[in-house]
């Protein structure tokens, strides 16, 4: 849900965290019943206190084209073909930012906003393999952090995550468990699922974790956080409800997915 830049991850932040096939063109064309998500809810609990966070999805030709919170801000998407050129954010209907999807063929390396924040994709085997995260101008950046995925018959099996910010440095691991459930972003445009996540989904997965564990170091054997994951169904195997509890079964956030 809440992810290390504002630009790349607008709709989590503004709006209220590869895969085996790297098939760049668009599922939408190729698949004659899609599932396309309609609204997305997360709530956050934390201090005796709840956050709700809203993310209503337009479609165009079932194409993503909008991303609103229902009130003020709305994040809209520009393509060439299959590839997203442009996301540009909007409060109150004015422009407020734009970000630049920039290629090496049909690989995404670059997502650039017009102020000072940018993310540099790398691949292997065609496949995400690193995001990193920088601050900066012109030829002068600093980084702010790097994630390392590894996958794993088509899920994020692991994310090794190197923090820099504030000129400490810092390394974590999380590892994650999978089960059947089918992720509901699979027939969403490849390259905003490079880019999107939500609290226990994110679109690069086949399936839906069960369980996560958070090491604070690499060295480390036992998980300092272990979190599980509930999840409810519909009848075609693809989550309405997921619930993440941390190991004293406290119940930390909820998100509910509705379907056209």
């Amino acid at each position: 849900m809440i992810k290390n830049l504002t630009f790349l991850f607008l709709i989590s932040l503004a709006l209220g965290c590869s895969s085996d096939d790297s098939n760049v063109d668009s599922p939408e064309n190729n698949e004659t019943e899609l599932v396309l998500v309609k609204k997305i809810t997360e709530t956050v609990y934390y201090d005796n206190q709840e956050e709700v966070l809203a993310s209503n999805f337009t479609y165009e030709n079932n194409k993503l084209v909008k991303i609103d919170n229902g009130s003020d801000y709305d994040l809209r998407i520009t393509y060439d073909g299959n590839k997203v050129l442009f996301s540009k954010g909007y409060v109150n209907n004015q422009l407020n930012s734009t970000s630049s999807y920039i290629y090496e063929g049909d690989n995404l390396v670059k997502i650039q906003m017009e102020s000072s924040e940018k993310a540099e994709l790398t691949y292997v085997n065609g496949n995400l393999a690193s995001i990193s995260y920088y601050s900066g101008y012109n030829d002068s950046w600093s980084l702010l952090g790097k994630e390392t995925y590894t996958f794993n018959n088509g899920n994020i099996s692991q994310v090794i995550d190197q923090n820099s910010n504030g000129g400490m440095n810092s390394t974590s691991k999380s590892t994650y468990v999978y089960g059947s459930g089918k992720n509901p972003f699979k027939d969403l445009n490849f390259y905003l699922r490079l880019t999107l996540e939500f609290e226990g989904i994110h679109p690069l997965n086949t399936n839906i974790a069960t369980s996560s564990n958070y090491f604070n170091n690499l060295e480390a054997t036992t998980p300092s956080s272990q979190f599980t994951f509930q999840t409810i169904y519909n009848s075609e195997n693809f989550p309405t409800e997921i619930k993440r509890y941390d190991n004293s079964n406290n119940l930390l956030t909820k998100t509910a997915i509705e379907y056209y």
